[in-house]
């Protein structure tokens, strides 16, 4: 009798960046089901985009076939007929050495966020090696302008985290994690967890339950906020002045941690009132060096000199004055009065009273004086920022505010606040080859990075509205072609409208996807991906730095449930392909899909095949943090390692943002369009429009699978009942949402979980769902859903370029 139970395969889900192990079954040879591997320790709480993997795989509307574009750009027919594999790769491998040779390779642009396959950061590093091999700087980033820069970073300026990888290591640990299993008070800056990375949400609920204090800063009482012992519903843009705030309490109620300040920080530093730099050596003495820096002794009431090379004073009896003016005399002669880096920063936080804080955030100032209160007493105490501060024309500002606020909580790297993980070790080899690959001439090429050097152009990108701008015209060299790989650009950037007629403009273009998205439509040929329940790979738990798992880590790898059905190939097969078609002699590459998944986890001292042999995956042993590491001695001084900035301490004063010609002290810059900054707008437009990830998509991905779209039938904006009352609307409506740059319409969800002056809207919606009988739609023009239509880069923040 035949065996009709499904077949059950143990992998894990890549529709977000958890990871979560899942059992899928297979019956007949159909993926029909996945399931929780609830037999895994990391099983952890598998969302609605999981649940319905097999829906991804056989929905009517994935790509099958190459296919080659026969009718113009922008028509309302691409004339699209199926060629060969053989057809698609001789064509882009004629047209892109076509305009290379012409052009020079930085002509070619990269667009890469997520891969074709629809993973969230799968195969991400092997794109940036074929852009590194092709010989391209200009990789076009999807979102990291306004996701992570702040967070990640920013960080790494002010706290001194690893901003070059380790040796060997394709990753940034740029920021400091929240350690939430032993934190006394959380607080969490535009972080909607339970919606956007759900293990974190989990783990705040339980430190809530043991009675941990948690302050949530956010426009909407979100499901994190439902658990907030101080819940602030700020206005949107303002979380600096609520830091600012909170660093002029904690210096005038003396709460912050002096010793870790005095040893630690650069807040003892003096600062020429001249020139605003900090004062060196170089400063009083011909003979002295600029890379030395001076503070005021206590103890001898005189100038002493701190050496960052060797983390030490001239003398090991110096204390250095934390907040005190003085005048120093200078090598040509010259009397300047000097005062240290942290009265500079109570002299600025000192207008941020709290009533000034409630005037300009709407936070009540009772909120804001215990929130200074539990950050500085409670210990330890942690703080999480996230995308909701980072989307403003304020970040770099912003995150720098955070941050110094932390700092001076003393409580970095500390059990309980934000400590700095360990890299996992299977992805510390460089299968993104950034380092060895590209020529150091080339990378000098990368378009905006002259213009915003601490901007994107940090992490190895460019801002997609930069991208269109240098499209169109052709500025400051020309750019002719591209290749695409999952990258929607058209709907979860912004400047739908401008992208839209800058794509147009390439010579040729090419993409990867599983879907025709409204971005991959602007292409001359399309691949077809296979999505990551069709495809193989080795991740570790938390292969994004930063969500390390408290249980310790692990190498797994991803079995395909299924053969790729039609023609849809995986990522890194047509990369591989695309690698021998092009001639590029790379030994990664030019060994195959098994022999780079071989090569990115050579450093574990494991092979595909042993990993492959341990369905449940391989156990590389429990995250132990080390606290304190910048206090650790090296080995041969003996000297204190601190931590990896100029000064090789916490950084109140940003050495890099003075070197830049930025405010090197962190401050609230009001938002470029507001209702303060721009008043006369106000009137036309006076709501404040945010967005916001919903639980059921990653990006732009997921909306169009049947079980998705009956929890989702629309995008969805957030409005608060009086303001929906206001303009007669009810909930469950559908509303336009007009700015000065467009209109789109969403469905209306009447909630008082947001603030009356704020309406909250869905990005990423373009997907139709034919199982549904819901029709594609039109992703630009005045009836869509596309969020891009009405967001604009044309004003963003001068340094990081957020908008």
């Amino acid at each position: 009798m035949t065996d009709t139970r499904p077949n059950e395969i143990r992998t894990y889900c890549c529709q977000c960046s958890m990871e979560h192990p899942v059992i899928c079954e297979v019956h007949m040879g159909s993926f029909t089901k996945v399931k929780p591997d609830s037999d895994s320790p990391y099983s952890g709480h598998l969302c609605e985009k999981g649940l319905c993997g097999h829906e991804l795989v056989y929905h009517p509307d994935r790509l099958n076939y190459p296919l080659k574009r026969t009718n113009p750009k922008g028509a309302s027919d691409p004339g699209w007929v199926r060629i060969s594999w053989d057809e698609a790769y001789d064509t882009i491998v004629k047209r892109l050495n076509q305009l290379k040779k012409k052009y020079g390779a930085e002509s070619i642009l990269q667009f890469a966020g997520a891969p074709g396959g629809g993973a969230y950061i799968d195969d991400l590093f092997w794109m940036h090696r074929f852009a590194n091999l092709f010989g391209t700087p200009n990789r076009v980033e999807t979102g990291i302008a306004v996701c992570e820069l702040g967070r990640d970073t920013y960080a790494s300026l002010t706290w001194g985290m690893s901003f070059n990888p380790p040796p060997g290591s394709n990753f940034f640990g740029i920021h400091a994690y929240p350690d939430y299993e032993n934190s006394a008070c959380l607080m969490v800056f535009g972080f909607n967890a339970r919606q956007t990375q759900n293990e974190d949400y989990f783990r705040m609920k339980a430190a809530v339950r043991r009675g941990a204090k948690l302050i949530v800063v956010d426009p909407r009482r979100t499901e994190v906020g439902e658990l907030a012992d101080i819940y602030m519903q700020l206005r949107p843009g303002t979380d600096a002045a609520i830091a600012m705030g909170m660093i002029n309490l904690m210096l005038t109620k003396e709460l912050y941690d002096k010793a870790f300040v005095r040893d630690w920080t650069n807040g003892p530093f003096l600062v020429r009132t001249d020139t605003n730099n900090l004062l060196t050596e170089k400063d009083l003495s011909a003979k002295g060096n600029s890379k030395k820096y001076i503070v005021w002794d206590e103890t001898s009431k005189g100038q002493k000199v701190y050496n960052p090379r060797t983390v030490k004073y001239e003398s090991p009896d110096v204390v250095p004055a934390l907040k005190t003016s003085c005048e120093v005399k200078l090598a040509n002669g010259k009397v300047v009065a000097c005062k240290t880096v942290l009265q500079l920063l109570a002299e600025r936080a000192a207008k941020y009273t709290p009533r000034k804080v409630e005037e300009i955030s709407w936070v009540p100032a009772k909120d804001l004086e215990k929130a200074a209160l539990w950050m500085s007493t409670l210990k330890r105490s942690a703080i999480h920022s996230f995308t909701g501060v980072e989307q403003n024309t304020n970040q770099a500002q912003t995150a720098r505010a955070l941050h110094v606020m932390y700092a001076l909580t003393g409580n970095f790297d500390q059990v309980g606040g934000n400590v700095g993980y360990p890299y996992p070790i299977p992805i510390a080899s460089d299968y993104e080859g950034s380092g060895d690959i590209l020529p150091p001439a080339q990378h000098k090429k990368r378009i905006g990075q002259a213009e915003k050097p601490l901007g994107v152009s940090l992490r190895g990108y460019m801002t997609h509205y930069d991208a269109y701008e240098a499209i169109l015209t052709q500025k400051p060299y020309p750019i002719k072609g591209g290749m695409g790989f999952g990258a929607n650009h058209l709907c979860i950037g912004s400047d739908a409208q401008k992208g839209f007629e800058a794509l147009k403009r390439l010579e040729f273009l090419f993409w990867i996807e599983i879907f025709m998205t409204p971005t991959a439509a602007m292409s001359d040929i399309v691949l077809p991906a296979a999505s990551t329940w069709e495809s193989e790979n080795v991740v570790t738990w938390g292969e994004i730095i930063g969500y390390p798992n408290i249980l310790g880590n692990y190498m797994r790898y991803r079995r395909p449930v299924v053969t790729p059905p039609y023609e849809r190939r995986g990522d890194l097969q047509i990369l591989c392909e695309l690698t021998q078609a092009f001639g590029f002699k790379d030994p990664v590459f030019n060994s195959g899909v098994e022999g780079c998944l071989n090569h990115k986890i050579a450093p574990s001292g494991f092979t595909l095949d042993q990993v492959k042999a341990n369905p449940a995956g391989v156990y590389l042993g429990k995250i132990v943090p080390t606290y304190a590491k910048y206090a650790q001695r090296d080995e041969k001084t003996g000297n204190y390692k601190g931590v990896i900035t100029t000064t090789k301490k916490l950084e109140i004063y940003s050495t890099v943002f003075n070197n830049h010609g930025y405010d090197p002290l962190p401050d609230f810059v009001e938002p470029k369009v507001s209702p303060i900054s721009q008043p006369k707008l106000a009137k036309k437009y006076p709501l404040i429009v945010i967005d916001a990830r919903r639980r059921y998509m990653t990006q732009s991905q997921c909306a169009g699978l049947p079980a998705i779209r009956q929890k989702m039938p629309y995008a969805y904006a957030d409005i608060h009942p009086e303001t929906a009352k206001a303009y007669g609307i009810k909930d469950g409506d559908m509303m336009y949402i007009e700015t000065k740059n467009g209109r789109i319409k969403q469905q209306a969800n009447v909630t008082d979980t947001i603030h009356p002056k704020v309406i909250c809207c869905t990005f990423g919606w373009w997907q139709g769902c034919p199982q549904l009988g819901i029709p594609q739609p039109d992703f630009l023009g005045n009836e869509s859903s596309n969020y891009s239509v009405i967001i604009s880069s044309e004003i963003h923040d001068p340094i990081s370029g957020s908008y």
